[in-house]
């Protein structure tokens, strides 16, 4: 008898409890939402970052063309036309990590956030030489070009080292507040 009787309780009691597990549930899932977003976040910074690593790559090639006397147009439109496409790259990257901003915490949000004036600056520039090259192959041994192109990797530069040095402080907040969770004693009732 009192298993049927507590059979039946739970029967009646279970519409009442029935939303609340389900909130609960929801919210679990919810957070293991944002946790695969912010997962998400960090493995497109770091797919961003190793593509600005190439862009860098790149434009050293372009400085070290710019710097040497006997290349020609073709060389410099080569790495011009890969300069771009690693642009267009990091472009695309940076849109998708705008989109997961909600998701990202404070310095990946800092590293987004920096990150675009500098890649629009290093596009704009890209895209002048290339505008620049068309309309005359000669171009590449006046000096304005020369200078400008130069300046091309020490932006890149600046690119790469924002977004390591941001990235580089919260890697290093996490492994600090690891470091002072094994340092603290274990807890216990001390009798």
């Amino acid at each position: 008898m009192l298993a049927k009787s507590t059979l039946l309780a739970c029967a009646l009691a279970a519409p009442f409890f029935a939303p609340a597990l389900l909130k609960a549930g929801n919210r679990d899932h919810a957070l293991a939402g944002h946790s695969m977003k912010a997962r998400e976040v960090s493995q497109k910074l770091a797919e961003f970052d190793s593509g600005a690593v190439a862009l860098r790559q790149t434009l050293g090639r372009l400085e070290t063309l710019t710097r040497t006397k006997k290349s020609n147009w073709t060389s410099h439109a080569l790495a011009l036309v890969e300069a771009r496409s690693h642009i267009n790259g990091l472009g695309r990257t940076l849109a998708e990590l705008e989109a997961l901003r909600p998701y990202a915490g404070e310095f990946e949000n800092k590293a987004i956030a920096e990150a675009r004036p500098r890649l629009v600056r290093i596009a704009a520039e890209v895209e002048s030489k290339i505008r620049a090259l068309n309309q005359d192959s000669r171009i590449v041994v006046r000096p304005h070009y020369r200078q400008s192109a130069l300046s091309l990797y020490g932006q890149s530069e600046d690119l790469v080292r924002t977004v390591d040095t941001i990235l580089g402080y919260k890697n290093a907040r996490l492994r600090l507040k690891a470091l002072e969770l094994r340092a603290q004693p274990p807890s216990g009732d001390g009798a």
